[in-house]
């Protein structure tokens, strides 16, 4: 019994370390997620001065100011290892004001046990990273009814 108990007990130190996401890929992912803010603030930046105001993804893509990033589509590329490729599935938004006096970015990628962002606006930028709770499945019927049942 006491093998067993140290089993467990060491089980239950590591393996939530080797399970945990690597922050050697946060940081990398961070790096990417800043590399885009980054341009699109340049982007917002050009795109002030010939129009007199802050634009929104649409418009900064309109005026090719966003041709640095290449959005993916249902197409398949062949520049998958491209760091400036956003995949389908990364959450992608720039809003401008009602006035284009100010902006905001929010880029934010879904990984598998955490959400990491990069945010941005006309002044400063940040980044959050929040871990996924781990989601239980819904119970089964067993071959005697529902596993779970309510009193009646």
């Amino acid at each position: 019994m006491k093998g067993l108990t140290s089993a467990v007990l060491i089980l239950g130190i590591i393996a939530p370390t080797a399970l945990a996401q690597s922050p050697q890929v946060l940081m990398g992912r961070h790096r990417i997620l800043a590399s885009w803010v980054a341009i699109v603030r340049g982007a917002e930046t050009k795109y002030k001065i010939r129009h007199g105001s802050f634009g929104d993804l649409a418009a900064l893509r309109d005026a090719h100011l966003l041709d640095a990033l290449a959005f993916d589509s249902d197409k398949p590329t062949d520049t998958a290892s491209n760091t400036n490729l956003v995949p389908k599935s990364t959450h992608f938004e720039v809003s401008a004001s009602s006035d284009g006096e100010h902006y905001k970015v929010s880029i934010c990628e879904v990984l598998e046990e955490s959400t990491i962002c990069d945010h941005g606006d006309e002044i400063s930028t940040g980044f959050s990273h929040a871990r996924r709770p781990h989601e239980v499945p819904p119970p089964e019927d067993g071959p005697e009814g529902p596993l779970l049942s309510l009193p009646t």
